[in-house]
């Protein structure tokens, strides 16, 4: 399991669960790495979703829903978007995005008196950094929707 945090955790609390725990600094690494141009490999489990316009019951407003994208070029394409408005791009060979993209799984939580199913795919390629600043803060909180599940954890490398 793979922990992100702003803050760091206290390791006392681990201590008598039988898993071994590290905590590793990444702040300075993560500055080094992040250089407008660089081509980096990264992961992510999205939740590639679009929003479908529905009414309220009594018609006045409108709201989206969120429903899963299933072909692998809408999840290629909400990636790219999610990317570039995470100051990122896929690196293209021959034409074609250097990607693996693979269903994962559903996951199901409830929220108030609903339950809500989120749908995970998991995202393995390379990336150009466009815009270092947004890519970083994208590595910090995460992408796209479902973070609460789990979603959205950018993990970027050398």
């Amino acid at each position: 399991m793979l922990v992100q945090s702003a803050v760091r955790p206290e390791t006392a609390a681990w201590a008598g669960l039988s898993i071994d725990t590290a905590v590793k600094e990444i702040g300075g690494a993560l500055d080094r790495a992040l250089t407008q141009g660089r081509i980096l490999r990264f992961r992510i489990r999205g939740n590639p979703t679009r929003k479908i316009d529905t009414k309220s019951l009594d018609g006045a407003r409108r709201h989206g829903r969120r429903v899963p994208l299933r072909r692998d070029p809408d999840r290629v394409a909400w990636l790219e978007r999610q990317l570039h408005a995470a100051g990122a791009a896929l690196v293209s060979v021959d034409g074609k995005p250097d990607l693996s993209v693979q269903g994962s799984g559903i996951f199901k939580g409830r929220r108030r008196d609903r339950t809500i199913t989120v749908e995970a795919v998991d995202f393995s390629g390379r990336l150009v950094v466009e815009e270092p600043d947004l890519l970083r803060q994208a590595v910090a909180i995460g992408i796209g929707p479902g973070k609460a599940f789990g979603m959205g954890l950018l993990m970027v490398a050398p």
